[in-house]
């Protein structure tokens, strides 16, 4: 049911511009994200000014790259596309919400309503957009569900820099040091796992004498 006081547009104001704000705290974690995949020097020459859309692409097929040429096969790979692909597809929703047209009422008969699962919210509103070679298409919308959007950004965001953070103990782990390192419970994860096995291959090939990894 909407809400009789959502007359007007400024129920939705501060949602949209905490959507803003986290949509440019996670296209610029995913460029730092992108450049540091790609792994070259003076990398933001490359990747400053694209879209979220390329920076993605780009990313991906990194990605591909790095698991034919790198010797650990990166089970934090997975965690890295599934970044990319969560970064399109929440960069897609807030493209509709920042280049939308607002209204406090419907304008097509047919619009897109709110999922039955939606978080109850009575401060309904519309937003519709034209898209190339497509009709307007036109959705319902809370604001619950532009901010739990926004919250999803930031939530990516963390994401990306616990990924990258995990992603360089690997790269320097295998470029410093010989023997199968051990980590705190802490640190233990996915990548750092792969890491043990990796670089236990490497010492059984070196002809060393060291227990598999647990």
């Amino acid at each position: 049911m909407k809400d009789e006081g959502a007359s007007n547009l400024d129920h939705i104001y501060p949602a949209l511009g905490r959507l803003v704000v986290n949509s440019g705290f996670m296209e610029t974690h995913l460029r730092l994200l992108v450049s540091w995949l790609a792994d070259i020097d003076d990398a933001s020459i490359i990747f400053d000014g694209q879209s979220v859309d390329w920076l993605t692409q780009s990313g991906q097929a990194i990605l591909r790259e790095l698991k034919q040429t790198k010797d650990f096969r990166l089970q934090d790979c997975e965690r890295f596309e599934n970044a990319l692909a969560r970064a399109k597809k929440l960069n897609g929703q807030r493209n509709l919400y920042v280049h939308g047209h607002w209204s406090v009422h419907n304008m097509l008969d047919d619009y897109t309503p709110r999922p039955r699962t939606s978080p109850e919210d009575h401060r309904i509103f519309y937003v519709c957009r034209s898209r190339l070679r497509r009709a307007i298409e036109e959705y319902e919308v809370a604001v619950v569900d532009v901010e739990t959007l926004a919250d999803q950004m930031l939530e990516l965001v963390h994401e990306i820099d616990e990924a990258v953070h995990e992603g360089n103990i690997l790269r320097w782990v295998v470029l410093q040091l010989d023997p199968p390192p051990t980590f705190p419970d802490e640190l233990n994860s996915a990548a750092l796992n792969a890491l043990r096995r990796v670089m236990h291959k490497r010492a059984v090939r070196k002809g060393q004498d060291v227990p598999p990894p647990s």
